[in-house]
């Protein structure tokens, strides 16, 4: 029997579904979502470029196996159980920067907002990602600017005593004469 909010009710779910899945699709940051026990739920177009693997190549795949570098997946999958066993996890609702592993095997820097989510009954691990590889590079070339200006001022204040030693010793000369 159909009661008279249930259809307007599924009318206002469907159009929620269509907004966060136009947000997700248009979002800046990389977007992944993973059951319990690590296996790839969806992606958004973001983390498909971040990551170079299609969405039909990642779903299904446990993240450690694709976009986790070899050195980090024990502490995931060790993260995992945690969670599992206690309900608690120390990564969730915080900013965090780890590695990310591209498809063609570069592993390169990324911030990570973890957020575990109970979806129709069932819980999800959510997360939104960045890739920090031109931020890096930029911290990096403004650290070697300030070593290079800091570098060329101590020159310049070698220079100027040299200079001021050298104008010195003949000007002490005149002058004693």
């Amino acid at each position: 029997m159909t009661r008279p909010g249930d259809a307007q009710h599924g009318r206002a779910a469907s159009r929620d579904d269509s907004l966060y899945g136009s947000i997700l699709e248009t979002t800046l940051d990389g977007f992944i979502t993973i059951d319990r026990y690590g296996v790839v739920i969806d992606v958004n177009p973001v983390a498909e470029a971040m990551f170079g693997w299609q969405r039909d190549e990642l779903i299904g795949q446990l993240l450690s196996e694709t976009i986790i570098p070899p050195d980090h997946r024990e502490l995931h999958e060790r993260g995992l159980a945690h969670y599992r066993a206690t309900g608690h996890g120390p990564v969730l609702g915080k900013r965090i920067e780890l590695e990310g592993l591209h498809k063609s095997g570069r592993v390169f820097p990324l911030e990570i907002a973890i957020a575990s989510v109970e979806i129709h009954g069932g819980e999800v691990f959510t997360a939104f990602l960045r890739d920090l590889t031109e931020r890096r590079q930029r911290e990096e070339a403004l650290r070697l600017a300030r070593v290079e200006a800091e570098e060329a001022s101590k020159a310049k204040s070698r220079f100027l005593a040299t200079m001021s030693h050298e104008i010195r010793s003949p000007l002490s000369a005149v002058v004693s004469m």
